[in-house]
């Protein structure tokens, strides 16, 4: 096992190594361009790698949440545990923690891409799975303080236990609890287990499983009720006006209708979802159905979200889909859509440093 992740890793790592330089280069030429990094973001010193959510994360590592709760609640706190924790090693420099973090859970999340494809499809389309995955327009995300990085390596780690057999199935039950207290949205990760639970056994190891990302996030919401009264707190946060919205909302609306300032043009985000949608069928048809669900919801997640600002960052996460491109596009079609994602990935993050998009 450990010589198949070592493996893996080698794999993943150029992918990895081209995405930093290319997040570095567009840090770079966002500086020129301003004379400096612009403030992107309502938190307190958000920008450069730190822009927009990052600094959110930023701030609850270095300053706790609030006693008033507010805003911050929406962020779930694993990562920003992960920060301090690492920035007590580093002398109390969590913020740099949390960039180290990040990327070392971007490298293993790409690693468990490759790991996935080998078992799932086969050798050749991992390594081109990887690239895409670190490389998608919404990628850059990766690179920093977000929890994104961690979400996905916990995510596709949970696959690969569920998916599993005999005692590794029962590795999802941690992993599970983590990616609960990682993002609002790991709770969606609980399809998977129940649909193979449907189909197989061990069946106390899906059971667990099953509920391990209910849990996780479960016990953040007892957190918030013992501390603030409220243990909705971390998911009606969400739904105060300017942010993301509640568990859904209408997705012809927000893709046709809503504001294109800070986010995609109507034109662009409109293909996007096309895509994506149509992916998503390529998913069905290659994946076993319990990834697939999963994936569903992920995406339906992402379209459905009352504002399309994050969009590419959505469906960035959602791996499965990034899987079925690179089956799809083989050979020379590969390397094209590489470039593509490449120069997307770098001007989507151009403009997120310099506060013209929202990551």
């Amino acid at each position: 096992m450990l010589a198949e992740g070592r493996r893996a890793v080698v794999v993943a790592l150029p992918a990895w190594l081209a995405s930093r330089v290319l997040v570095v280069v567009a840090l770079l030429v966002t500086r020129g361009l301003h004379g400096g990094y612009p403030r992107a973001g309502a938190a307190p010193g958000a920008h450069g790698w730190w822009a927009w959510d990052a600094g959110w994360y930023r701030a609850i590592a270095e300053h706790g949440y609030p006693r008033s709760g507010g805003e911050e609640l929406r962020f779930f706190p694993l990562l920003p545990l992960l920060g301090r924790g690492v920035g007590t090693v580093l002398g109390g420099h969590d913020a740099i923690a949390l960039v180290l973090v990040a990327n070392l859970c971007a490298l293993l999340f790409a690693a468990g891409v490759v790991l996935f494809t080998e078992r799932e499809l086969d050798r050749a389309t991992a390594p081109v799975a990887a690239w895409f995955t670190l490389l998608a327009p919404g990628a850059a995300v990766l690179a920093l303080a977000y929890s994104e990085p961690l979400a996905g390596m916990l995510a596709v780690g949970f696959v690969l236990a569920v998916r599993s057999t005999g005692r590794a199935v029962w590795w999802a039950v941690p992993l599970g609890i983590l990616a609960g207290l990682a993002r609002p949205t790991g709770i969606l990760l609980a399809v998977i287990a129940f649909v193979e639970l449907l189909r197989r056994r061990p069946r106390v190891a899906l059971a667990g499983a099953t509920v391990a990302p209910l849990a996780g996030a479960a016990a953040y919401c007892v957190w918030t009720w013992q501390v603030y009264g409220n243990a909705r707190l971390p998911f009606s946060t969400q739904s105060k006006p300017g942010l993301r919205g509640g568990l859904a909302s209408n997705p012809i609306h927000a893709l046709l209708f809503s504001s294109t300032r800070g986010g995609l043009d109507r034109p662009v985000r409109i293909a996007v979802a096309l895509l994506a949608i149509a992916l998503l069928v390529v998913v069905w048809r290659l994946l076993p159905c319990s990834v697939a669900a999963w994936s569903t919801l992920a995406l339906a997640s992402a379209l459905t979200s009352a504002r399309t600002d994050s969009l590419l960052r959505y469906l960035s996460s959602d791996f499965p889909l990034l899987v079925a491109l690179a089956h799809v596009a083989r050979a020379r079609l590969a390397w094209l859509t590489g470039f593509a994602f490449a120069a997307a990935m770098t001007t989507v993050a151009v403009s997120g440093f310099g506060a013209g998009m929202v990551f």
